[in-house]
C-alpha cells in the first residue's frame, strides 16, 4: 500500500508538533488577584513604616523643643514687649488639648509661673497632618482617669530644673509637686510616642507602654 508524502507529512507533524496550550481567563484573574494582594500588603507595611519613622522624629523634635525652653529659662535671653526688651524669668512649654495638632514655647514675661494672657508666645510648633497630642499629664494624674485640658513646663532661671503645672492647679507650679510629666503623640495608624520630663530637667523619648 502507497502512502503519499503530503500524508505523510501531516501524520509525522501530528507525532512531532506538542500541542500548545495558553492560560484561561480564570488563571490569569487569580495570578492578578495574588499580585494585587502582595502588592496592597507591602504598600501597608511600608506606609505604617514611614508613619512610625516620622512619629519617632516629631517626638523627638517636641523633646528639642522643650529643651530649648530648658536653654532659655537659664540664659538671659530678652523678648521685646510694648516697644522695650523684657527679660522673662522663665520659659516653658504649653499644651492644649484645645490644640490637640500644635503647641507652643512661651516667655513668662509677668512671672506667674505658669501660661496665661499675658505672657508672650515666642514659637508655635504644628505637627503635620496626621499627627496628634492625644494625651498628657503630670505625676499621679498620669494613673488616674482625671481629666487634663493644659499642661505647662516650665524653666526658671538659673535653675535647670522642670516644674510642672496643669488646668487643675489654682495658680503657679510647685516645685516638686509632681514626679514627671509626660506628653503623648499618636498617629493616624495607631503608633504611639511619649515625651517624659523629670523635675531634673531630664528629657526622654519612649513607646508609650513599654
Amino acid at each position: 500500500m502507497l502512502i503519499s508524502s503530503s500524508h505523510f507529512q501531516a501524520s509525522l507533524a501530528n507525532h512531532t508538533s506538542p500541542r500548545t496550550r495558553g492560560f484561561t481567563l480564570i488563571e490569569l484573574l487569580v495570578v492578578i488577584a495574588i499580585m494585587a494582594i502582595i502588592t496592597t500588603i507591602l504598600l501597608l507595611r511600608q506606609q505604617q513604616f514611614d508613619s512610625s519613622i516620622l512619629l519617632r522624629s516629631l517626638a523627638y523634635s517636641a523633646a528639642l523643643s522643650i529643651r530649648q525652653a530648658q536653654t532659655y529659662g537659664v540664659s538671659v535671653q530678652g523678648e521685646s514687649a510694648s516697644g522695650s526688651t523684657v527679660f522673662a524669668s522663665a520659659y516653658g512649654a504649653y499644651f492644649s488639648s484645645g490644640t490637640p495638632t500644635s503647641y507652643f514655647l512661651f516667655a513668662d514675661t509677668n512671672s506667674s509661673g505658669q501660661y496665661d494672657s499675658g505672657d508672650k508666645i515666642v514659637q508655635t510648633f504644628t505637627l503635620g497632618p496626621g499627627y496628634t497630642i492625644t494625651n498628657f499629664c503630670a505625676g499621679s494624674q498620669c494613673s488616674s482617669n482625671r481629666t487634663i485640658t493644659s499642661l505647662t513646663v516650665i524653666f526658671s532661671r538659673p535653675n535647670p530644673d522642670a516644674c510642672f503645672a496643669t488646668n487643675l492647679d489654682s495658680g503657679a507650679c510647685v516645685p516638686g509637686e509632681y514626679s514627671s510629666a509626660s506628653i503623648q503623640f499618636s498617629s493616624q495608624g495607631g503608633s504611639t510616642r511619649s515625651v517624659t520630663i523629670s523635675p531634673t530637667g531630664e528629657i526622654a523619648v519612649g513607646i508609650v507602654g513599654s
